[in-house]
């Protein structure tokens, strides 16, 4: 409705969590739209339980096995039923950040575009939050498994990194993260227009480090470099005829 459905992105928007909101009302994907959610995906549909639909492809299709990265648009929903919308309706759909499942020359239905409320896509949402989560989990792992200490040392900072390391390289087996160049401003030792595997951890120097912090037992900052796979989601094609 009008007003649940904000109030309920916003609560979200505060959380670690994401939701699918269906509706049909215009002035609620608006409402959305304005806001620029990053944890909420407006799904424009006539269907009931559309989202869930939605919701059981993402969360089967997460399985993190090798090359399982993926993106929402143009999957076939089960259950659901393709809603007939004119060019200039689902064009108005789109230019909310709204979602829509349509049918496509009456052979292909599937769901455009996969994108948050703010625009950025469901699976870049996704990815990086369950990287974060498991870099989180590997840290924590280390200093609570670890019988003696991780000291605070190069050898201590390698063990942070590599533990680091392992969550990244799991990111790139799944194909979220992948081979690129590094575009944004330069970090520490990397520097833009750097050919990158994915991913590359750096750390500031224990030199480099005030007394306080050193007494603190504090580690100096680590920093993931990630580098998206992307998706192609759009082909322009030319074709060129010789006589």
């Amino acid at each position: 409705t009008k007003p649940e459905a904000p109030a309920l992105a916003a609560a979200i928007e505060a959380t670690n969590r994401a939701c699918v909101l269906d509706t049909q009302d215009d002035d609620v994907l608006a409402a959305l739209s304005a806001a620029k959610y990053a944890r909420t995906l407006a799904f424009y549909t006539a269907s009931a339980y559309a989202g869930a639909a939605l919701c059981g492809f993402a969360m089967g299709a997460n399985d993190g096995t090798a090359n399982s990265a993926f993106t929402l648009a143009y999957k076939t929903l089960a259950g659901v039923t393709a809603d007939s919308l004119t060019d200039a309706q689902l064009s108005a759909v789109r230019a909310k950040n709204g979602n829509a499942y349509v049918n496509r020359a009456g052979v292909y239905s599937t769901f455009e575009r996969g994108v948050m409320t703010d625009g950025e896509p469901f699976d870049t949402r996704l990815g990086l939050d369950q990287l974060a989560e498991s870099i989180r989990l590997a840290v924590a792992n280390l200093l609570c498994t670890t019988k003696t200490k991780v000291p605070q040392t190069e050898t201590g900072m390698t063990q942070l990194k590599t533990a680091v390391a392992a969550e990244c390289a799991k990111a790139v087996r799944t194909g979220f993260l992948g081979d690129g160049v590094w575009t944004q401003p330069d970090l520490l030792t990397l520097r833009r227009g750097d050919a990158i595997p994915g991913f590359v951890i750096l750390s500031e120097r224990l030199d480099d480090q005030t007394a306080a912090d050193r007494a603190a037992r504090k580690a100096p900052p680590i920093y993931a470099a990630l580098k998206l796979a992307g998706a192609v989601e759009s082909v322009v094609v030319k074709v060129v005829v010789d006589r």
